[in-house]
């Protein structure tokens, strides 16, 4: 049986070299099955077989694995390479919790508080957080912060928060994840958190690389120090550099509130292009940096369309330039 903390799908390098994981194979080990079916699922070291990557993680959940149980959850619910069906993704999730996945407790739990049983979903989170589970730590803190299921204890909950942060996890390793993050942060005042350590926790948040959150620090600071000052603009860079559209956009105006000459200007074009282009971007980003992208052109008395400019940029283009602004001598 899978014993990995997070329980989540993902190569286990600091375990496995291809070696072990061969013999594992062959000693039909439910780890090396579901890592061997990962690595072919999506490709890492080795040509993509989706076919015989799904005949090695059945057989690794059909072995008692739960990680290859919480793969079909995730695989069931987002529909990418396998049809979406929220029933069949819901029965792999009870699957996955009755084989200890504390991932899937806090997925689980999540549907129990909705049906209106707050209180066994707490329960069920505790759990979950006894494992080590950060994201069921995240959600358990939110439960005592506001009495959810359980008595109001907004002092456990800012430790069991700070606990978290403490772990080094990366906040955006998961989007629910992320979520919980960002709705302890914005509702701070659940967790009678003042402006004061309501910065360092943020602070906290963004150290390990979380590049929503060097952003929203980055911000933060802006509004102390000056929007453009160099110690707000150094986290957003940070974040622009792990391609976050918003950070994206916020170094593109920041060139062009600095830019002493077209050359400078320029050098806005790769940011903005690449927050409007990110698949990730909101709609608000999105028309803000064509807005921008279009300043810039004008100012510069670019010939070409905005779709123009834009394919100009293309993906290549942007991460080349990305690249070297943020990683090159």
């Amino acid at each position: 049986m899978s014993t990995g903390i997070l329980c989540t799908p993902r190569v286990r390098v600091n375990i496995w070299d291809e070696e072990l994981e061969e013999r594992g194979v062959q000693n039909g080990m439910p780890m090396a099955l579901f890592q061997r079916g990962y690595r072919l699922y999506f490709g890492i070291d080795m040509l993509r077989d989706r076919t015989k990557a799904l005949e090695y993680i059945r057989l690794a959940s059909a072995k008692g694995d739960a990680e290859a149980a919480y793969f079909f959850v995730g695989a069931y619910t987002s529909g990418v390479n396998f049809p979406q069906n929220l029933e069949v993704a819901a029965k792999w999730n009870t699957v996955a919790i009755e084989r200890g996945c504390p991932e899937a407790i806090h997925t689980g739990s999540d549907q129990i508080a909705e049906n209106g049983e707050p209180e066994r979903a707490y329960k069920i989170l505790s759990k979950g957080a006894e494992m080590g589970s950060p994201r069921a730590m995240v959600a358990q803190a939110y439960y005592l912060a506001v009495g959810l299921g359980v008595e109001q204890d907004r002092k456990r909950a800012k430790k069991l928060l700070k606990k978290v942060l403490r772990m080094e996890v990366v906040p955006e390793s998961t989007p629910l994840l992320l979520a919980f993050y960002r709705m302890i942060v914005v509702k701070s005042e659940a967790f009678s958190i003042d402006q004061k350590e309501y910065m360092q926790l943020l602070k906290r948040a963004a150290r390990p690389g979380g590049s929503p959150f060097q952003f929203l620090y980055g911000m933060k600071l802006g509004d102390q120090q000056g929007r453009f000052a160099p110690e707000p603009m150094r986290y957003i860079k940070l974040s622009a550099c792990r391609f976050y559209p918003a950070a994206m956009l916020m170094m593109g105006v920041g060139r062009m509130d600095s830019a002493k000459n077209d050359a400078e200007l320029g050098t806005a074009l790769p940011w903005l292009v690449g927050a409007f282009r990110h698949v990730a971007a909101t709609e608000g980003v999105r028309a803000d940096a064509r807005q921008a992208v279009e300043e810039v052109a004008t100012s510069l008395k670019l010939e070409e369309s905005f779709d123009e400019t834009v394919k100009a940029y293309n993906e290549a283009h942007i991460n080349q330039s990305v690249f070297d602004e943020c990683y090159g001598s």
